[in-house]
């Protein structure tokens, strides 16, 4: 995990990817056909200096070609500015060892190179995420 200001972050944090096509499991990389119905979910790790702490959960995926970036609020998937101060998050809880989210329930995505980044951010606004997004091609 890193810090939003590109240093290592001092939690042991982790986030694993979930990622199936048409019910079944896909890696990270793969080319998935556009009539496949996807699903993507997530698993964060809490470390033990950030658990029972309040946290807004954060997911963005960039689109390309087109360096188009999303993230997912409470409304669904919104366009993003790519600015930290126009983040917003899909959930507000208090962090406990294991947070499951699903980000994708059996959709069907436009063609585009897809990069996803989860983490979260602290009340206090440290921000907490994986350097290694999902990436995965619909064609």
């Amino acid at each position: 995990m890193i810090n939003a200001d590109g240093t290592p972050g001092a939690t042991a944090t982790t986030v694993a990817f979930g990622l199936t096509g048409n019910q079944l499991p896909t890696v990270s990389g793969s080319e998935i056909p556009k009539e496949t119905k996807i699903s993507l979910g997530v698993t964060i790790s809490v470390g033990a200096t950030d658990r029972d702490r309040l946290a807004d959960l954060l997911a963005v995926a960039l689109i390309e070609p087109g360096e188009l970036w999303f993230m997912l609020t409470s409304n669904g998937w919104q366009p993003w500015s790519g600015q930290l101060a126009d983040l917003r998050g899909y959930g507000s809880v208090g962090l406990q060892a294991t947070v499951n989210t699903n980000l994708v329930a059996q959709t069907q995505l436009p063609p585009a190179d897809y990069s996803v980044f989860c983490g979260y951010r602290l009340t206090s606004g440290q921000l907490v995420y994986s350097p290694n997004p999902l990436r995965f091609t619909v064609r």
